[in-house]
């Protein structure tokens, strides 16, 4: 189906992080879910998600406006548009056949129109030529049938998709049962034809025994009666045919560790229940024949004179022996300076500043090596949001919060928004003055930006949160730029707990000297990654500030370095992907080069902000 449409498979998390941000989760449009029975409500739906889409290719990022009430997506441009071209017209034919396939036919029109839509849905190499011979027989079979029964009558889409899952369930493109000297086969009755040795695959819990999942126009499912079949008596029936009709050695496998998190899976209840009555009643003990393979095919476990476990892997054997032998860490990932940059690198805006000291190791390793490490990937829903997630609630609410103090927000707002826009009111001027542009050359540097944000005499910043050490970062730097041409003050809210808490910065005349000394910094932290860490060491400059010696602040900080290993979900510093990389089996991180370097860094800031 890529290969038909030229969707490459490299592409596919593209797709995946458009379907994310537009919030699809189900059904193609308001229409398709009232014939469901169902609101008739097109928010989270694929035409709702894709029409956000289209919009943002058509329309200029700069018009972020409700378009005939819908809000464009503006994250798709370039050669993007064309990805997005292919996947629509996926869609749009999926669509279309959705649509024209709730209604009933006969089996001969199904067996037409099956084969008319599978033709231009995929576009097949060699290797896949059989398993698409396959589904054309499966559909062909429709056809025998309806000429076999001489029935015309009109058939539900439940009713084909149960007839060719059985069709091709037993299509089979090898030769048939008991044709050679190893045989592999379904689990079906009548074939329990003694063996010397019965292999069972796939015993994981959940698989086997089946659950009876019977489609909706099943009779005799909606209307039981005694006697009727119970496919999980049955399989536990065909689980006892296998047994006793092996005569040396009764195999069972299943997968006993997730892929995931690696927490041990259990058995079938079927493998339970045998191993429970081998131990209740044979003097042998389960580790004698309970066998945990190894995760990796080179493990030395696997080439084990007399052991239970071999290989024929030559390979892997060589492998297993390297593996055995005394291993070497893996160097540190940075043990030179890298060579002065360009002197394009030394006219640096304002934003570019901000985002190297919020996060300098992050910043060298995605802009100097130019490594941008993958976000760890979340599970696409696929269901409607019922509460809004924490992030998308703060976004909601910072809006509200911006309307409000710009005199635009709705009557009723939320008390949370209205209380903190009273306080701001209370400190700041209402009206917002227009964006300052700065430029102004510092020794060999060219500092050049934008500040908005700006209220009266204040530059205003403010977080419906808890405030980071990022956003102190911001207001610092944007502070000392502004008062390089005229000296005024800067304010920070944010939450503490349940309380309003407000930072003031006051007016100096000494941003000059400390944008030249935080340029140097970044000029060095161009060269190689920094011992500056946004959560450790601002809570080192924060206990040092607060009276505490550097031995306790140090210890405190320390924390924050560290992951909690009583608390899995709380990770430290140390295991951010940026900081882990840059920093990789470095010893003593956390030493004298770092302290220093925190405090010339944060400690102005302490120094300089008021709590109000």
């Amino acid at each position: 189906v890529q290969r038909c449409f030229q969707i490459a498979p490299a592409e596919m998390e593209m797709i995946r992080v458009w379907i994310d941000d537009c919030a699809i989760r189900w059904g193609i449009d308001a229409q398709h879910r009232a014939r469901l029975g169902l609101p008739a409500f097109a928010e989270n739906s694929w035409r709702h998600g894709l029409d956000r889409m289209l919009l943002g290719c058509a329309l200029r990022p700069e018009k972020r406006e409700l378009f005939d009430g819908i809000l464009p997506f503006d994250e798709i441009e370039g050669s993007s548009a064309e990805l997005l071209g292919n996947f629509v017209e996926f869609l749009e034919r999926l669509f279309s056949r959705a649509i024209e396939f709730s209604k009933p036919r006969s089996l001969s029109e199904w067996q037409r129109d099956l084969r008319e839509t599978i033709e231009p849905l995929f576009a097949v190499d060699d290797a896949a030529q059989p398993e698409l011979n396959r589904l054309r027989n499966a559909i062909s079979n429709l056809g025998e049938i309806a000429g076999a029964s001489q029935n015309d009558k009109a058939v539900e889409l439940d009713v084909v998709a149960a007839q060719l899952e059985d069709s091709l369930e037993e299509s089979s493109s090898g030769a048939g049962f008991l044709s050679g000297q190893l045989t592999f086969c379904a689990f079906k009755p009548m074939r329990s034809v003694p063996f010397k040795v019965v292999c069972v695959l796939g015993l994981k819990d959940e698989a086997y025994p089946r659950h009876d999942r019977p489609p909706s126009f099943d009779l005799v499912a909606q209307h039981p009666q005694r006697g009727d079949r119970n496919i999980r008596d049955s399989d536990r029936a065909l689980f006892l045919e296998a047994l006793l009709s092996a005569r040396e050695v009764f195999y069972l496998s299943y997968v006993g560790q997730s892929l995931r998190d690696n927490q041990p899976l259990p058995p079938s209840v079927l493998v339970s229940e045998l191993l429970d009555y081998i131990v209740e009643n044979f003097e042998t003990k389960i580790d004698d024949f309970v066998i945990r393979h190894p995760l990796q095919a080179f493990s030395a476990r696997n080439f084990q004179p007399n052991g239970k476990l071999f290989s024929y892997s030559a390979d892997n054997c060589a492998a297993g022996i390297i593996s055995g032998k005394s291993r070497l860490e893996a160097p540190p990932f940075f043990d030179e300076a890298l060579s002065e940059p360009g002197k394009e690198w030394r006219e640096v805006e304002v934003a570019r500043l901000v985002e190297f000291f919020s996060h300098p190791a992050k910043f060298f390793v995605r802009h100097r090596l130019g490594i941008e490490l993958p976000r760890e990937r979340e599970e696409t829903e696929d269901r409607e949001p019922f509460a809004l997630h924490s992030l998308d609630r703060y976004d909601i609410e910072q809006k509200l919060l911006d309307d409000a103090l710009d005199g635009v927000g709705p009557e009723g707002a939320l008390e949370t928004v209205s209380s903190f826009a009273e306080a701001i009111r209370e400190r700041v001027a209402v009206k917002t003055e227009p964006v300052a542009t700065v430029r102004a050359e510092i020794n060999d540097f060219v500092l050049s930006g934008r500040i908005d944000r700006i209220r009266g005499d204040t530059l205003l910043h403010y977080r419906l949160t808890r405030l980071k050490p990022k956003d102190f970062v911001r207001i610092w730097i944007e502070h000392l730029v502004r008062n390089l041409t005229e000296q005024k003050p800067a304010l920070l809210f944010g939450k503490e707990g349940e309380e309003i808490a407000s930072y003031e910065v006051p007016s100096t005349n000494q941003a000059r000297e400390v944008l030249s000394d935080l340029l140097t910094v970044y000029w060095r932290g161009l060269r190689e990654p920094l011992r500056l860490f946004p959560r450790t060491s601002w809570k080192f400059v924060d206990k040092i500030s607060s009276g505490k010696k550097k031995e306790r602040a140090r210890y405190l900080a320390s924390e924050d370095w560290r992951s909690n290993e009583n608390d899995p979900s709380s990770k430290g510093e140390r295991e951010d992907p940026y900081i882990k990389l840059a920093f990789r089996n470095t010893a003593a991180v956390l030493d004298e080069e770092w302290e220093k370097i925190s405090l010339h860094v944060f400690g102005p800031i302490f120094s300089a902000r008021k709590r109000r």
